[in-house]
């Protein structure tokens, strides 16, 4: 969860007590929350501007392969020079 630019997020919210729900969406009844499908990654999130949490699921991030989304990277990214030489990175 976070409160942070009052963005709230509630991992596992189904299984989550009413007072964890409570606290981090006072603005809602506990007991009305919208429920989410019971699997991982599944969620309730909030942000300014909603009168109601909504269910939110995200990626299993035990599927995506990380030694090929690394190499994917450093291709994609290798060819351009991210670092610009100044005259303030020269030692006297």
């Amino acid at each position: 969860m976070t409160l942070q630019f009052n963005n709230r997020f509630l991992m596992a919210s189904n299984s989550s007590d009413l007072e964890t729900k409570r606290m981090l969406f006072p603005m809602t009844d506990a007991k009305s929350l919208p429920l989410t499908q019971d699997v991982k990654g599944a969620g309730l999130f909030y942000h300014t501007g909603l009168m109601v949490p909504r269910p939110v699921y995200f990626p299993n991030m035990a599927e995506i392969d990380i030694p090929k989304v690394v190499k994917r990277l450093v291709q994609e990214n290798s060819s351009s020079n991210k670092f610009i030489k100044e005259n303030y990175w020269e030692e006297p």
